[in-house]
């Protein structure tokens, strides 16, 4: 059954593919483990995804290697799938959080005055039709 969408959680607790895929991390050396863990599931989520399906990979993490990382090597895994950057096109989101490859990356720093924000990298890619 392919999907139309995909949501990924990385990072601390759990990975998810639209409900189907849940995968306990826990709390063990986590940078080696995504090192091998991150483009299989990745990978597996495009492969169950839909042709012209959105995924949204997110990560609850501050760390480059479980965010923007990830992306690079899965666009050079599958250069095919494409950014889609107009997901980020919403009120509240500065641009200045956009990274150069088309993500949302939130720092604790951001919005101090209003008590900070959880780091997070967030995007959203189009497999090809």
């Amino acid at each position: 059954c392919e999907k139309q969408y995909a949501f990924i959680r990385a990072g601390r607790r759990s990975v998810t593919e639209a409900g189907d895929l849940g995968v306990e991390l826990g709390h063990v050396g986590l940078a080696p483990l995504l090192d091998r863990a991150g483009p299989l599931f990745l990978g597996k989520a495009l492969e169950l995804l839909a042709p012209g399906g959105r995924l949204v990979y997110c990560t609850c993490s501050i760390l480059i290697d479980e965010g923007e990382e990830q992306l690079r090597d899965l666009r050079e895994r599958h250069p095919d799938v494409s950014v889609e950057r107009d997901a980020l096109a919403l009120a509240g989101i500065d641009p200045a959080w956009i990274t150069e490859d088309g993500g949302l990356r939130l720092r604790p720093d951001y919005w101090a005055d209003r008590g900070g924000m959880d780091g997070f990298f967030i995007v959203a890619l189009r497999k090809p039709a």
